[in-house]
């Protein structure tokens, strides 16, 4: 995926955490900027279109913020820090330039981390993690076909992969969720997702698809019109969320966690 990055831009940060009203969560920690998974259904695209007229198109930019560990060190928050709102720590370009790992490595041992990712990357990152006062570590994960997700998810690895790492960092003793998501209604077999998370997980979260990237909302209506035709429709909606929770709870988990 790297091959196919127009632009990495390296800049100072001038804060490392922001206040977040994410649930679960009281701060944020960005590593990055841009992502280089380019999931095409990413609300964050909608939020960073500032960047694309100097970038590029989604998917094919990132900002590496530099000076991240020395902005950490040392530093210790009351509270969890979601890693990450805006990109994704573990991103291919992590394997490269290893800020991630830098950044946990000068971080204050006593922060309690909320990791959300793409990438199986994070099990190389065990040992650092195992120092924290407190570690949960999440996988986004999807009922998507390998063909469908190549075209949805260009630079992410494959459900495969993402369940063995859920696997791996489970089996070395850290708290795991999954991160169920987009769900689209008619493409995302949620009971199948459920199915495959069995044992992996202490809980997981079903996020339905934000349909604020307009190019994908148009995709789908002419893909898969059935989908589009379920979140245009606002009693077809509600009825779909109905009966996802109730599919959801029945199959798995308790309605605290929807």
């Amino acid at each position: 995926m790297l091959e196919s990055c127009k632009s990495v831009i390296f800049r100072s940060a001038s804060r490392a955490f922001g206040r977040t009203k994410i649930p679960n969560a009281d701060y944020t920690l960005n590593i990055y900027i841009g992502c280089l998974h380019g999931c095409k259904y990413c609300y964050v695209q909608a939020l960073a279109k500032r960047y694309r007229w100097s970038y590029g198109e989604w998917g094919r930019w990132v900002i590496v913020r530099k000076n991240l560990p020395k902005l950490v060190k040392g530093k210790s928050l009351n509270g969890w820090i979601f890693v990450s709102s805006l990109s994704d720590a573990y991103q291919p370009i992590e394997r490269k330039f290893k800020l991630t790992r830098r950044v946990f490595d000068a971080i204050s041992y006593n922060n309690r981390l909320r990791i959300l990712t793409k990438s199986d990357l994070i099990v190389r990152d065990s040992d650092v993690l195992s120092k924290f006062k407190g570690v949960e570590i999440g996988l986004t994960v999807n009922s998507f076909d390998e063909r469908l997700r190549r075209k949805l998810e260009p630079g992410a690895v494959s459900m495969e992969r993402r369940l063995n790492a859920l696997r791996t960092v489970k089996d070395d003793g850290f708290r795991t969720f999954g991160f169920v998501s987009p769900v689209i209604p008619y493409l995302t077999d949620v009971e199948a997702v459920l199915g495959e998370l069995r044992g992996l997980v202490d809980y997981v979260v079903v996020e339905v698809l934000n349909p604020c990237v307009k190019d994908f909302v148009e995709w789908l209506k002419d893909i898969y019109p059935e989908s589009w035709n379920v979140l245009r429709d606002r009693e077809k909606f509600e009825s779909f969320i109905r009966d996802l929770k109730n599919s959801v709870i029945s199959v798995y988990y308790h309605p605290q966690q929807l």
